[in-house]
C-alpha cells in the first residue's frame, strides 16, 4: 500500500459469503465433522444420529446415512427464514431410492409450516417443495446415483428454477411463500416426512 501513496492498508475486505448469505458450510477436512457456518451469522449445525465425515467435491464433504437417520438442524432464526425469496446451492452425491422414497437435501422440523424443502426425488429429478403446501417445479433432468452432481434453485416469489451442473433444467411460474415458526428449524439431510432422509453426501452447501 505503500507503493501506491497510500499511508495505511485500505480496508479489510468483508467476507465474500456475508453479503447475501443466510449460511454457507463447506464440511472442511478434518478428524471430526465440521458443522460450521463460514458466514457470521452463526448457523453453526448440530448432528442427530452421528453423520460422519467424507472425501467431498471439494476438500472435506458430509457422509448421511438415511438407515441411522442421520441429518444436521440448523436451528432456528430470521437469517434462515426463506419467504417470497429463496436460493440454494449444495453438490450432491446420492444412493439410490429405496421403494421410491425422496431424499431431501434441506427440509424443515414442522409439518404445519411452509419451509422450502429441497429434495433428490425417487426417479432421480429434483424437486422443490413449499412443504406442507404444493410442489413448486421439477427439474427436467436428473442426478445420476454414486456421483457428484451441482444442484441449484432459486425462487423469487414468482418463477421457480432449478439448475443442474450449471445447467437450467426447468423455470416454472409459480407463486406462494415460506414460512416457519419460532422454535422449528431447517435441517440439511432430512425433510418433514417419514423416508426422506439423504442417503450419501453432501458437499458445498450455500442457502441465501
Amino acid at each position: 500500500y505503500l507503493a501506491l501513496g497510500n499511508a495505511s492498508p485500505p480496508a479489510r475486505t468483508p467476507n465474500p459469503w456475508d453479503i447475501y448469505s443466510g449460511g454457507v458450510w463447506h464440511f472442511p477436512n478434518g478428524a471430526a465433522l465440521s458443522l460450521a457456518d463460514s458466514t457470521t451469522n452463526a448457523h453453526n449445525g448440530t448432528e442427530v444420529n452421528s453423520p460422519s465425515v467424507a472425501t467431498g467435491k471439494i476438500d472435506g464433504g458430509m457422509s448421511l446415512s438415511s438407515a441411522s437417520s442421520q441429518m444436521v438442524t440448523l436451528g432456528y432464526s430470521g437469517s434462515l427464514v426463506l419467504y417470497q425469496t429463496a436460493s440454494f446451492s449444495a453438490w450432491v452425491n446420492p444412493n439410490s431410492a429405496t421403494a421410491g422414497n425422496t431424499r431431501s437435501i434441506i427440509g424443515g422440523s414442522g409439518t404445519g409450516d411452509q419451509y422450502l424443502e429441497l429434495r433428490v426425488t425417487g426417479t432421480n429429478t429434483i424437486n422443490a417443495l413449499e412443504q406442507g403446501v404444493a410442489s413448486l417445479c421439477t427439474s427436467a433432468g436428473s442426478v445420476p446415483n454414486g456421483s457428484w452432481s451441482y444442484v441449484g434453485f432459486t425462487w423469487d416469489g414468482t418463477t421457480c428454477n432449478i439448475y443442474i451442473n450449471g445447467a437450467q433444467s426447468v423455470s416454472t411460474t409459480v407463486s406462494g411463500s415460506f414460512n416457519a415458526r419460532a422454535g422449528e428449524a431447517y435441517q440439511l439431510g432430512k425433510g418433514y416426512g417419514t423416508g426422506e432422509n439423504f442417503d450419501r453426501l453432501l458437499d458445498e452447501v450455500h442457502e441465501s
